[in-house]
């Protein structure tokens, strides 16, 4: 798994060179030529920096250090009465990736704040394991998609453009580092309202105890 990632990741960067080639020259096309040309590079630009994301997310050997989840959840969220809303403990010492689980969960509250405009981020533990949810009031996703979305380069809607789509990576990159922690993600249709709910359980073993009181 690590050397697939590091090919994808050097496939990626391998094409940013030709593209870059490619743009300059299309600049000395005519007007209607180059817009369409410069249009096509630029997707595949952002494809090249998504593969680059994407292997660089499995193959980083990022280590393991004592964090607060409470607190990097509550980074990605709003001040309270915000549209992207906190709820759980003032803090949760837990052992992890920072920078990879900031990552996935920033992917995850992303989409939420980009396709819903407002969602609720929640994080419970009990004897199984840690739970962290995401639940929004956008349009939800079809049934038959829920699992398709967790591919790389899968978008529900083919017409985004990268500024309002992305490269349809963030679900792919939340799920391979989640995964590297030994968690899960789900994804389903929420039954209670409108939207979707994002389902993320962590492993009760990474769970740090609270520091002694003095």
């Amino acid at each position: 798994d690590a050397e697939r990632a590091r090919t994808i990741a050097a496939d990626g960067h391998g094409l940013r060179t030709p593209i870059t080639s490619m743009s300059i020259r299309a600049e000395m096309l005519d007007d209607d030529t180059r817009e369409a040309m410069v249009k096509t590079l630029e997707e595949m630009r952002v494809m090249a920096d998504g593969l680059l994301a994407y292997g660089r997310s499995e193959a980083d050997a990022e280590p393991a250090a004592t964090l607060d989840l409470a607190a990097l959840l509550r980074e990605l969220c709003d001040p309270p009465g915000g549209a992207v809303a906190y709820r759980g403990p003032a803090a949760f010492p837990f052992e992890g990736r920072p920078v990879a689980l900031s990552r996935a969960f920033a992917n995850i509250v992303g989409n939420a704040r980009r396709y819903a405009g407002s969602a609720t981020v929640t994080l419970a533990s009990d004897r199984e394991g840690v739970t962290v949810t995401i639940a929004d009031d956008g349009p939800g996703i079809p049934e038959d998609k829920l699992d398709a979305v967790f591919e790389p380069f899968m978008r529900l809607d083919p017409s985004r453009s990268s500024e309002t789509g992305g490269e349809g990576l963030g679900l792919a990159i939340a799920r391979s580092l989640i995964r590297a922690h030994g968690g899960t993600i789900m994804l389903a249709n929420r039954d209670d309202a409108p939207g979707l709910l994002a389902t993320v359980r962590l492993p009760a073993s990474r769970v740090s105890p609270p520091p002694p009181r003095r």
